[in-house]
């Protein structure tokens, strides 16, 4: 039986949770470990094939053999790999790295290697915000970590944005790859094939329902009318940068006269939907077979927004 490690962080469940369903079947013995670890377990033979960091594929290239079609990405904001720091960046003088993602580390010294002193003191640590940003300067923070942590005080960026806005590609995080000698077979790609389309399926339970959403930082969204943090909204779709919700009453300007510039402005009111980007999201809460939510009726109120402001 082959032996496959994957990290249990909040961007691999949708795979990790598929497989774990399959059961038996699937005849694969499932570890989960950091992605470091992984990619060291994968190096000593440990391990069949892994889910390692894309610096640690890179690394062994030539001894690896990628599994088509499955990788953890991002386009634009992620907010799972944070640079956070308190202090403008020429004026650190000790960054706490996260020591379990080799790739964000590699990431971050590339994209900011002229912006830091040349004697930055570089301290792995274990991943606990508080604690790294407590006794330095500032702190990579990476995974499920990052989305919960108090960020007052503090200058953020996200690795993931700051790569798509430098290069316009896409950052992958994350493969699956097989180390030298193991025979990963048509039966294995499919598995994962169906396991990454069933994990992505299941959240389409929830488009054209009503959900509550608990956001964080819901104090960048009050321009849409999202003043709190907790919102009941109907969804209208999802992507890989958030998820779509309906503003029931989206305010438009209009002229009168679109021919004449001095045309007098008017308002109308629409439906509108709304992209809440993933790293806002902290949960959502979804209530199948619910009157009123699984097939909800016209909403007299308007669901989440502060219509008025």
């Amino acid at each position: 039986m082959l032996k496959f490690g994957i990290h249990d962080f909040i961007n691999a469940q949708p795979i990790l949770a598929s497989l774990r369903e399959m059961g038996e079947w699937i005849k694969l013995d499932i570890y989960t470990e950091t992605p470091a670890r992984l990619a060291e377990q994968l190096n000593e033979g440990k391990l069949d094939f892994a889910m390692i960091p894309a610096i640690e594929y890179l690394r062994q290239a030539e001894t690896l053999r990628l599994l088509p079609g499955i990788s953890i990405a991002s386009r634009n904001q992620v907010g799972t790999v944070l640079l956070v720091s308190k202090y403008p960046l020429k004026a650190i003088q000790s960054l706490a790295v996260d020591n379990r993602s080799r790739t964000s580390v590699a990431l971050l010294k590339l994209m900011f290697k002229d912006d830091f002193l040349p004697n930055l003191k570089w301290v792995d640590c274990d991943p606990n915000p508080e604690k790294m940003l407590q006794e330095h300067d500032a702190a990579l923070i990476i995974g499920d970590p990052a989305l919960g942590f108090n960020k007052e005080g503090t200058t953020i960026y996200d690795l993931s944005e700051e790569w798509y806005q430098r290069t316009g590609k896409t950052f992958v995080h994350a493969v699956i790859a097989a180390r030298e000698g193991v025979e990963i077979g048509e039966r294995i790609v499919e598995i994962f094939r169906i396991a990454k389309q069933e994990g992505l399926m299941k959240i389409e339970t929830i488009v054209g329902d009503v959900v509550l959403l608990i956001l964080q930082d819901a104090e960048t969204l009050k321009e849409l009318g999202i003043t709190k943090n907790k919102i009941y909204a109907r969804v209208a779709g999802y992507d890989e940068n958030g998820i779509w919700i309906e503003h029931p009453k989206f305010q438009i300007p209009r002229m009168e006269n679109p021919d004449d510039k001095n045309s007098k402005v008017t308002t109308e009111t629409v439906t509108a939907s709304v992209l809440i980007a993933w790293p806002y999201v902290c949960s959502i809460v979804h209530f199948p077979g619910v009157e009123g939510f699984d097939f909800p009726d016209p909403f007299d109120q308007h669901i989440g927004f502060d219509i008025e402001n």
